[in-house]
């Protein structure tokens, strides 16, 4: 009955271990790819940052170019210019596809859009009319330009948000890490426990499977719980072919016995 019982046991836990080892691997997967979310997310608030440091640049650019087309009437700078007006827009699309999951940051983007037009139509006004906007507005080079102040703002209060939010996600980042390697902790020391369980057992069932339980009345052998002989027995557990004969004692006993029944 012991051989039976811890055989089944043994089964047992081989089959939950199997269902465990599976469900270890779904829960890690499902870890890895919070990780990976959280990290995607984090990147994603560097490059709203990146995104916006270049749109300022870009914008510093274009002022430049204005200016010294202004003051020099040189095409080249009327052609930085045109490159700069043309890698604006694009930096500008990219700040909202990119800002597009944060509704705070909605406001300040068209607020940012609505100066950049504005700051956009001064550097055109220097352009198409040199002297007239000298005469009208001062040395550009050294007058306050207001709107790119505003500009200026609205981008830092922009990366102030980012910074706010990249911090959130960091933070969420660390907590999925930790959730993470505590899972895998828990889970290697559960596999391990099952581990030792089964070859705790294995060594048991090959211990009692070593022992053969003989019947002390009829001689015959309990296997795989049916009582068989013990040529049944060898011929079943071995693959034994089995013949008959007779030892020299038994022989000496019937011709005994035969002898004694003659006399």
């Amino acid at each position: 009955m012991k051989f039976d019982s811890y055989t089944r046991l043994f089964r047992f836990y081989i089959t939950a271990g199997i269902l465990f080892l599976g469900l270890s691997v779904a829960l890690v997967g499902w870890g890895w790819e919070s990780h990976r979310r959280s990290l995607d997310w984090v990147r994603h608030s560097y490059q709203v940052s990146a995104a916006l440091s270049r749109t300022m640049a870009g914008l510093q650019d274009l002022q430049t170019s204005a200016r010294d087309y202004h003051y020099t009437g040189d095409p080249k700078a009327l052609a930085s210019h045109a490159a700069a007006a043309a890698r604006l827009d694009g930096l500008l699309e990219q700040v909202r596809i990119l800002t597009a999951d944060d509704p705070r940051q909605e406001g300040k983007r068209l607020a940012l859009e609505s100066l950049v037009t504005h700051e956009l139509a001064l550097c055109d006004g220097m352009i198409r009319s040199r002297e007239e906007f000298h005469a009208a507005h001062g040395d550009p080079a050294f007058a306050d330009d207001p709107v790119m102040a505003r500009i200026r703002q609205t981008l830092s209060a922009m990366d102030a948000q980012v910074r706010i939010l990249l911090g959130e996600r960091e933070a969420e980042m660390e907590t999925v890490r930790t959730r993470q390697l505590s899972l895998v902790t828990g889970l290697l020391a559960v596999q391990g426990i099952f581990v030792v369980a089964l070859i705790w057992l294995g060594r048991r069932v090959a211990q009692l499977k070593r022992l053969v339980t003989v019947c002390a009345w009829s001689r015959k052998i309990r296997h795989n719980g049916e009582w068989m002989s013990f040529e049944e027995y060898l011929t079943r557990v071995y693959g034994v072919r089995l013949t008959h004969g007779i030892s020299p004692e038994m022989a000496q006993k019937l011709m005994a016995e035969f002898e004694t029944a003659e006399a």
